[in-house]
């Protein structure tokens, strides 16, 4: 797909911080993030993993544009990394590709 492009991953890049703005999706090619959640007393949690089955950015699908988790890699590796708004207009022309990332996202949160 054109609109994407692959970029490195070094570890402890941040790709989404807590409360800012998405700026791009990352489709994980190799390596790893980790969705790291910050409690009120400021103690952090692990809340998610993401590998080469899945994609940074989730909040994205749902209309929006931030969210509460910080996103950074673990792993070296790349992905393949897509601009908000772009990922979001073509959410809209292929609908099938949001469904999929609907059920990809209720997978993450079991």
């Amino acid at each position: 797909m054109p609109k994407f492009r692959r970029v490195p991953l070094a570890v402890r890049d941040y790709l989404v911080a807590p409360d800012q703005t998405i700026e791009a999706v990352h489709f994980v090619e190799s390596g790893w993030v980790s969705m790291v959640a910050t409690l009120e007393d400021g103690t952090q949690a692990e809340v998610g993993l993401v590998g080469h089955e899945g994609m940074v950015g989730l909040p994205l699908i749902l209309g929006v544009n931030s969210g509460y988790e910080e996103a950074f890699v673990q792993a070296p590796g790349t992905a393949l990394q897509m601009e908000a708004h772009a990922f979001q207009r073509i959410l809209e022309e292929l609908p099938i590709l949001q469904t999929r990332l609907y059920r990809y996202s209720e997978a993450m949160h079991k």
